[in-house]
């Protein structure tokens, strides 16, 4: 037997099951709605969508457990909303990063409906995400960058780098980028490293040194004055201010 192949008689076998039991997939319009919300980042409809879709009924990836069952089928919604949200203009790693973290509280939550609350819960988050970062508005070569500096936020970012990574004259990507982002390249980047700063300084015990040393700043006293620049205050201020709401 070849297991590369697929026997058309266990195929016929197993549309007479799901036909006998009124066990189907789920519609594929249906199932298309759900991405093209996704991918559209309209939140209101794809919860009116998901509210009025039925999970019991479908047909089963598992026959052993219910359970696993539905883990299955939450997993693959994961990663077909993924793969929507990336085409709808969210950075790659951040919807695969989230994809991940989603798929390991599938697996180790034993709740049903915890588990089918994970799925609904990553398909808004994702939503969210994608307004936040909805790159689509620009061109190829922008796009590029902009995704770069967000995957390599805590390594040294210059332009004649990203003019190599788009194959373009350095002065070409400079005019390009401030024409579709009405910013300099420069200090895109270093909005980006003050942003990824504050993230750092509520959600870890880093020093400001540490943090002015993991996101490439030359000092820690230009990191500090460039902080309060986009801010309105220092990097200590900033940390006691929010801990402290």
């Amino acid at each position: 037997m070849n297991f590369n192949e697929i026997e058309p008689t266990h195929i016929e076998q197993a549309i007479r099951h799901l036909r006998l039991e009124t066990s189907f997939h789920l519609d594929h319009k249906t199932e298309q709605k759900i991405w093209q919300y996704v991918k559209e980042g309209k939140k209101e409809k794809l919860l009116q969508h998901l509210e009025s879709i039925e999970m019991e009924g479908l047909s089963q990836l598992s026959k052993k457990s219910h359970l696993r069952n539905i883990k299955n089928q939450i997993i693959i919604y994961i990663a077909l909303a993924t793969r929507a949200a990336i085409e709808g203009g969210l950075y790659p790693e951040i919807a695969y990063t989230m994809s991940d973290i989603s798929i390991q509280k599938v697996e180790e939550t034993f709740d049903l409906q915890k588990v089918l609350l994970i799925g609904d819960n990553l398909l808004f988050s994702l939503v969210d995400r994608m307004n936040e970062n909805r790159e689509s508005a620009h061109s190829k070569a922008v796009n590029t960058c902009k995704n770069y500096i967000f995957n390599h936020i805590f390594e040294q970012i210059s332009i004649k780098d990203l003019a190599d990574l788009v194959h373009l004259n350095p002065v070409y990507l400079s005019q390009l980028f401030k024409k579709e982002t009405n910013k300099p390249i420069g200090k895109y980047i270093q909005e980006e490293k003050i942003k990824e700063a504050q993230k750092l300084l509520i959600q870890t015990d880093y020093s400001v040194a540490n943090i002015c040393m993991l996101l490439h700043f030359n000092n820690q006293s230009h990191f500090s004055s460039l902080f309060k620049k986009f801010t309105g205050v220092t990097p200590n201020q900033y940390r006691k201010n929010t801990l402290n709401h």
